[in-house]
């Protein structure tokens, strides 16, 4: 519930502040994902944003790791 909502005042936000702008083309998300969690942890985080519009694809493989 939290990420949905989070998700829709972004997208909001964005479409009032720039009009004619296409979400997944021209915005990109930084997201962090604490390193400690473990691959599930991750996975679920990733169905969450996905679930909530932030992500177009559930299997997104543009989720990096950075040390």
């Amino acid at each position: 519930m939290y990420c949905r909502n989070v998700g829709k005042l972004v997208k909001e936000t964005i479409s009032t502040r720039w009009q004619g702008i296409k979400f997944f083309e021209h915005v990109l998300l930084v997201i962090s994902i604490p390193a400690k969690f473990d691959d599930r942890a991750k996975d679920t985080m990733r169905k969450c944003f996905h679930n909530a519009g932030l992500t177009n694809s559930k299997e997104s493989n543009k989720w990096e790791k950075r040390k």
